[in-house]
Parts: C-alpha cells; structure tokens; sequence
C-alpha cells in the first residue's frame, strides 16, 4: 500500500474513533484531512461523505451534512457502496432531512 493510501486510512480511522467517542470538531477535522488525500491521489468514495456527513450532523451542522449525503447519493460513487452502506447513507439522509424539517418548523411556529 502506497504511503499516502496509509495516511488516508488512518487519518479516516483516527475520524471514525473521534466520531465514535463523540468528538465531532476532532472528527470532521480527521476526515477533512483524510478527504483532501483522497482528492491528491483522485479517489472517490462515498463513505468519506457519509462519515463527514455524520460528523457535521453530529456537530448540529445540518446543512454541511446534507451536502455530504447528498455527495454520497451520487450515482457514481452510491453504486460502489456495500449494501450495507448505502443503507446508512439514506438512512443519515434521511435524518438529516427530518432535522432540516422540524427546525424550519420550530422557527414558523415562533
């Protein structure tokens, strides 16, 4: 394995056990770092997405979760995922969406 496919996985590793422990800022920083290596060596991946996704999510940043999804959804990268992770992704999707919803409904109702 090449030197720069090692420092992704383990900075997308160091990601998933900050995400994990409930270190969302320590997490989307990971998976920042993790995502721009991907880039540099033009590796596409949903589950980079849907990890920054879960990380913005977890950190209350609705909408930059919704774009990483999204970005997740697409066709060429959503038809490389597992089952199982796609699964996840419209599950995150899904929820993220409902998050969406019922703050623009909290902020109508004041």
């Amino acid at each position: 394995m090449p030197q720069n496919a090692k420092a992704f996985m383990v900075r997308y590793n160091l990601g998933l056990a900050c995400s994990s422990a409930d270190q969302p800022v320590a997490a989307l920083e990971q998976f920042k770092i993790a995502k721009r290596l991907m880039d540099e060596q033009n590796i596409r991946d949903g589950a980079i997405h849907n990890s920054l996704g879960w990380a913005y999510l977890q950190s209350g940043d609705v909408k930059n979760a919704l774009a990483q999804f999204r970005l997740a959804r697409e066709p060429a990268l959503y038809g490389k995922l597992t089952e199982l992770m796609k699964r996840q992704v419209d599950n995150n999707l899904a929820m993220a969406e409902a998050g969406l919803h019922s703050r623009r409904l909290a902020l109508v109702s004041r």
